[in-house]
């Protein structure tokens, strides 16, 4: 308990005892910040399979949602 409340110091004892279930404690617990690094080799290889994937990410139009729709637009809502 102790080494879980140091790591994670937005939860207090008591939230620690009496509001977290047992999942919610085992996934905050999982370490999802590990990172994979490629070296130039590697990304230019990547990129030559993966054309499209990543490009055009500085158009605010071309993020869709997961129905497909655009999250940003410019149309302006005339109410």
């Amino acid at each position: 308990m102790i080494d879980f409340l140091r790591a994670n110091t937005f939860v207090t004892k008591d939230d620690y005892q009496w509001s977290w279930s047992v999942p919610q404690i085992k996934l905050a617990n999982s370490d999802f910040t590990y990172t994979k690094y490629l070296s130039e080799k590697q990304a230019k290889s990547y990129w030559a399979k993966h054309p499209k994937k990543g490009k055009g990410y500085d158009d605010p139009e071309k993020f869709l949602n997961d129905l497909g729709l655009p999250i940003f637009s410019n149309e302006e809502k005339n109410e």
